[in-house]
C-alpha cells in the first residue's frame, strides 16, 4: 500500500461529486470525489466553493477534512498531492493560478482548459515550469471502446477510414470540444473547411456550430449540432471501406454494420445486419482518476509524455477559435 495522497477539490458541483450523490458505491463513479473515495490510499483533505453552504454539504457528504470558500483561505504551507479543478470554465484560469502555491504533483482539470487558447497555453506553461502534470478531463480518452476503434483502424482491421460524422449539442466549447478532442485522437489534427452557426442557435457565449473539417490524410469529419433544450446528444459514426461503426448515447452503446455481398443484386455489396456492442463509458472517470493517482505516485517530475494530452487539449481550443472566427466571415 502506497503512501496516502492528499487531495484538494476546487468547485463542489455535479462533476465534483453531485453526480454520485445518489449512486451506490458498487456502481462506477461519475465524479471526482466518487472516484477518489474508491482508492483507500487517497484522502480528501479539503474542498473549496464560493458558496459556504455547498462547500460544507460537500465536505460532509464526502468526509472531506476542511471546507473553504476561497483558495486564499487555505493556510500558507499547505500542500496537496492532487488538486481537482471543477469550477466553471470562466474560473479555470484563476483556479489554476491560485493552487500552484500548493505544489501538487498533478492538477486534474475539467475541460476545456480555459475560455481562451492563449490563456490555456500560458497555464500549461506555468504547470510545466513547476513540474506539475496537467491532466484535462476529456473523458473519452479513457473509453477503451473508442480507443479500440483507433487501434482497429491502425492495424487495417476496418479497412480505410472514409469519413466521420458527429452529432453533438450544448456548445462547441463544451460538448463540442469533447468531440473535437476525440476526433483528433483518432484522425489527427483537423482543419476547418466550412462552418455555420446552427439555425435558431440561442447560445451566445458558446454557440452550437455545424462544421466540416479535414484531417492531414484527407478524411472529412462533419459536425452536426442539435438543440440541447430538446435532449442531450453525443454520437459519432465512422464510415470505413468495410462498414459502419456508431457510438451512441455518448458511448453507452455501440453498433456495427459490416459490408457483405448483396443477396439480391449481383456484384453489389451492402451493409449487413446491425450488431450491438456494449459501451465502455461508465468506467472512464475511475480510469482517469487512476491515471492521476499513478502520476502523483511517480517519484519523477512530470515528463513530456504527461503533457502530451494537455497540449492536444490546448490545440483543440485553438481549433475551436478558428471555427468561431469563421462564423463571423
Amino acid at each position: 500500500m502506497g503512501r496516502v495522497l492528499s487531495v484538494l477539490i476546487v468547485g463542489c458541483g455535479r462533476i465534483a461529486g453531485g453526480f454520485d450523490d445518489e449512486r451506490k458505491s458498487a456502481e462506477f463513479a461519475l465524479s471526482h470525489a466518487g472516484a477518489y473515495r474508491k482508492d483507500a490510499t487517497v484522502r480528501l483533505d479539503a474542498c473549496v466553493d464560493t458558496n459556504a453552504d455547498i462547500a460544507e454539504a460537500f465536505a460532509q457528504r464526502w468526509s472531506v477534512g476542511q471546507a473553504y470558500t476561497h483558495c486564499d483561505d487555505i493556510p500558507d504551507g499547505s500542500e496537496f498531492d492532487v488538486i481537482s479543478i471543477c469550477t466553471p470554465t470562466s474560473f479555470h484560469r484563476s483556479s489554476v493560478e491560485e493552487v500552484l502555491r500548493f505544489n501538487p504533483s498533478v492538477i486534474f482539470l475539467e475541460k476545456p482548459v480555459s475560455s481562451s487558447a492563449e490563456v490555456s497555453s500560458g497555464l500549461l506553461d506555468q504547470c510545466r515550469e513547476k513540474g506539475i502534470a496537467l491532466v484535462v478531463n476529456y473523458s473519452r480518452r479513457w473509453d477503451r471502446r473508442l480507443s479500440g476503434v483507433r487501434r482497429r483502424l491502425e492495424n487495417g482491421e476496418l479497412g480505410s477510414l472514409r469519413a466521420v460524422a458527429g452529432i453533438y449539442n450544448k456548445g462547441i466549447r463544451n460538448n463540442g470540444s469533447h468531440m473535437l478532442d476525440a476526433l483528433t485522437e483518432i484522425v489527427g489534427p483537423l482543419t476547418p473547411e466550412w462552418v455555420s452557426l446552427r439555425p435558431d442557435n440561442t447560445r451566445v457565449e458558446d454557440p452550437d456550430v455545424d462544421a466540416v473539417l479535414i484531417s492531414r490524410e484527407g478524411v472529412r469529419c462533419t459536425l452536426i449540432s442539435t438543440d440541447s433544450e430538446d435532449f442531450a446528444q453525443f454520437e459519432l459514426t465512422f464510415l470505413t471501406s468495410q462498414g459502419e461503426i456508431r457510438m451512441l448515447d455518448g458511448g453507452l452503446r455501440w453498433s456495427e454494420r459490416l459490408a457483405e455481398d448483396s443477396p439480391d443484386f449481383a456484384g453489389y455489396k451492402r451493409l449487413g445486419n446491425e450488431c450491438d456492442v456494449s459501451g465502455d463509458y461508465f468506467p472512464v472517470m475511475e480510469r482517469a482518476v487512476s491515471d492521476v493517482i499513478r502520476i502523483a505516485r511517480s517519484d519523477a517530475s512530470a515528463t513530456s509524455t504527461d503533457y502530451r494530452a494537455a497540449e492536444q487539449a490546448v490545440n483543440v481550443e485553438y481549433l475551436i477559435e478558428q471555427i468561431l472566427d469563421m462564423t463571423d466571415e
